[in-house]
């Protein structure tokens, strides 16, 4: 099951083709509501947790990110 925002370019002709084609559900959710998406709560908690650790480079922002 897939969750998004339902932003113009995911509600696309061939996005839903695509999806379909693949067998893919899509959780029913309101268009852009980006203040209710997990998704932009998740993204938040990373770059407050990043901001914190201030990683030097891409190995110290990866093991920053899985943390």
């Amino acid at each position: 099951m897939l969750q998004q925002e339902n932003a113009p370019c995911h509600t696309s002709r061939a996005s839903r083709t695509w999806l379909q084609a693949l067998s893919i559900q899509v959780l029913k959710w309101p268009a852009q509501s980006l203040d209710v998406s997990p998704t932009e709560n998740l993204w938040w908690i990373i770059k407050r947790f990043v901001s914190k650790h201030k990683p030097k480079n891409l190995e110290e922002l990866k093991v920053v990110v899985q943390e």
